[in-house]
């Protein structure tokens, strides 16, 4: 996680496309709502960035229990190319 936030400075559409291909089926690949990453991340809406915390803390937040570092590894990697 921290070496995907470093490699995108914080930047926000690239953690949303990072979360489309998270979201579970039917919505994964899909656009989120304007303004949906920014609640997400708890970041002002106008923001096109967040820290490493805003960015960790979100995850702690809405990690689902079936996640596992088997099913999300792959989806990290593929964005870190």
């Amino acid at each position: 996680m921290t070496q995907f936030h470093a490699k995108v400075d914080g930047d926000l559409k690239k953690i949303e496309g990072l979360f489309v291909d998270m979201a579970p089926e039917p919505q994964k690949g899909k656009p989120m709502p304007a303004g949906m990453i920014n609640m997400l991340l708890q970041v002002a809406p106008s923001a096109t960035k967040c820290t490493l915390e805003e960015f960790t803390e979100c995850f702690r937040r809405n990690l689902d229990p079936t996640d596992s570092v088997e099913k999300l590894k792959p989806i990290f990697e593929a964005h870190l190319k």
